[in-house]
């Protein structure tokens, strides 16, 4: 669903845009500020590309949703920027995946406490935790995730090796 203004005050549009998806809807109930009924979009708003880009993945041989792993890195307000790489230790496709978890963080942040909450709710939410957690100015980071220079962010690389299939190998 997207609210479009007509004529920048006042007069709004309610319409469908290909691409969004809004958890829970139009409700009608009563606003727990103003008190009225009137019609009220959720503000849990996606990018359905966002959902497809991000779909599950295999590390460390449990599947992993990415967007939650997402909404857990962008609610945290210590984090500034943050980008996440998935390889493997000296490129071997037969090795252990590592996961790096690459931020900016906030002024006055608390690397130490921050660490140990993010490896606790990442082993909640998305059974997984960080081999490493790196810390870069913001400056970096934005060149990392590639801010105002690519398409897309890029929030989450997977850097791992292609394995080939065994019937491959025997044919090369």
């Amino acid at each position: 669903l997207v609210y479009t203004t007509l004529d920048g005050r006042g007069s709004a549009l309610i319409r469908y845009r290909t691409g969004d998806l809004i958890e829970g809807g139009i409700t009608w109930d009563r606003c727990p500020g103003c008190g009225r009924r009137l019609p009220r979009l959720s503000s849990l708003v996606r990018r359905v590309s966002n959902i497809k880009s991000l779909d599950l993945s295999k590390i460390k041989g449990t599947y992993v949703n990415f967007n939650s792993l997402t909404e857990l890195l962008e609610a945290e307000s210590e984090i500034e920027e943050w980008q996440v790489v998935i390889s493997k230790p000296d490129n071997d496709p037969f090795e252990v995946d590592e996961l790096t978890l690459h931020v900016a963080l906030s002024p006055n942040s608390d690397f130490k406490s921050l660490y140990d909450r993010i490896q606790k709710r990442a082993k909640t939410s998305a059974e997984i935790q960080f081999n490493t957690i790196k810390v870069h100015n913001l400056d970096e980071m934005l060149k990392r995730v590639g801010m105002e220079t690519e398409t897309k962010e890029k929030r989450i690389l997977d850097n791992r090796p292609i394995q080939q299939s065994p019937t491959e190998k025997i044919g090369e």
